[in-house]
């Protein structure tokens, strides 16, 4: 599947408001147009004072005007026996040089709030020229990267991209997915018939995709292979998808959609081929049978990848993590290794000849001994594929590999489904 998805085509590059950026990966590099600080301003609430008055043997000063945060500042001359009430974030003016905290002066009369009253005197520590005062381009110079090639957008970034003035960036083109589910007992409303049950995988999937920057778009279906075709031959024609994802039709029993589709397909082509074709099972649990083919379409340059997963909520969820996410979102953090220890009172044993991934809450703790961090592995006392909810509890698969057997404190592999609070 690796070797598959790196032969896709690469989306064309777009461009996008910086607002719905975030998640998105970088096509190209970008240079700070501007210095930030722009001006030299204020770290602290606290007064401000020329080099000389910084270091004069004489600490009372007259209390001269504030100098809030975005006032001008035209026509300002300072005075070494004047301290200026400045607010966090205002311009410090020229000829001004230190900063002392208004919590480390005392006011020598009146007041008005913390700081000494206008006019009133103040006793003022000794400091250093430069003290508290932020610098422009301390942050980072004009020409200087912002950003990289390549480089994930995250809420931080698009902060400092935001800083700059920026409004849009160009990203990688987002994949466009199709997705399928359904049957005839999943009901295509909010209103389920009596043995029918509401399509939780539909909006689960669209979601998956959402979190790796995809845009899908969903196409419920009933257990009619004609139809499916139909419908698919259509959704191809307006979406013109480079995946496709299913979710169940693809086991043994006698209305298998999905399969029953594709070899339908493979008897009497139409606008859509079957180029290659494997059904069968993977040694583990749950998400054992699994699908994976490709479609040629007449209005498309490029054969279309499908893959096609269990339809049991919980199969279709570890499914998605463990053989597509790594391929739409190549981060270390859903792709580079995690270990942990076991936390349980029963021992665990592992299946016969699969490997069992298991719903998890991963937590981290510090020893007290030398405060090392570890990760703390709960797993899930209850296995079935089909409790959603408790899978919504969890925030990780803890992997059990075939035939083992573990008790607590052992060393386990883990991959998370969510983002982890402290990782």
């Amino acid at each position: 599947m690796r070797e598959r998805f790196q032969q896709l085509p690469d989306p064309e590059p777009e461009r996008v408001a910086l607002a719905q950026a975030n998640g998105r990966v970088l096509t190209e590099d970008i240079l700070a147009p501007e210095n930030v600080p722009a001006f030299p301003n204020s770290q602290m609430d606290g007064y401000a004072l020329t080099a000389h008055a910084a270091v004069s043997t004489s600490r009372i000063f007259t209390v001269g005007a504030d100098i809030a945060a975005g006032a001008s500042l035209k026509n300002f001359v300072p005075e070494d026996g004047i301290a200026y009430p400045i607010m966090t974030g205002a311009e410090v003016p020229a000829g001004l040089s230190a900063v002392v905290p208004e919590e480390k002066c005392e006011p020598q009369g009146e007041k008005d709030g913390s700081f000494a009253a206008f006019q009133s005197e103040v006793y003022i520590p000794t400091t250093q020229p430069g003290q508290f005062v932020r610098q422009p381009g301390e942050d980072i110079k004009v020409g200087e990267i912002l950003a990289r090639a390549g480089e994930k957008i995250s809420a931080v970034l698009v902060g400092a991209l935001a800083a700059q003035g920026i409004k849009e960036v160009t990203v990688q083109g987002a994949r466009r997915v199709l997705v399928v589910t359904g049957g005839d007992e999943v009901a295509a409303n909010d209103t389920p018939a009596p043995s029918h049950i509401r399509d939780a995988n539909g909006p689960m999937l669209i979601q998956l995709l959402a979190e790796d920057s995809a845009i899908s778009k969903h196409l419920h279906i009933q257990d009619d292979p004609q139809k499916l075709i139909h419908h698919l031959d259509q959704a191809i024609h307006e979406f013109s998808p480079h995946l496709i994802i299913s979710s169940g039709g693809i086991s043994h029993g006698k209305f298998e959609v999905i399969k029953n589709a594709i070899h339908l397909l493979m008897e009497n082509p139409t606008e859509l081929t079957v180029q290659k074709l494997w059904f069968g099972h993977v040694s583990q649990q749950p998400g054992g049978p699994q699908g994976i083919m490709e479609l040629a379409h007449r209005g498309s340059s490029e054969n279309i990848l499908w893959l096609a997963f269990p339809g049991n909520p919980v199969s279709t969820l570890i499914s998605y993590r463990m053989f597509l996410r790594p391929h739409l979102n190549t981060s270390w953090y859903y792709t580079g290794t995690h270990l942990g220890k076991l936390q349980t009172a029963e021992p665990l044993e592992g299946l016969a000849g699969k490997t069992q991934y298991r719903r998890a809450t991963i937590t981290r703790a510090s020893s007290e001994s030398n405060a090392t961090a570890e990760w703390l592995i709960e797993p899930d006392p209850q296995t079935g594929s089909h409790l959603l909810h408790r899978a919504a509890q969890a925030n990780a698969l803890v992997e059990i590999e075939p035939n083992k057997h573990y008790t607590n404190g052992d060393i386990l592999r883990w991959y998370p489904l969510s983002t982890i609070e402290t990782m």
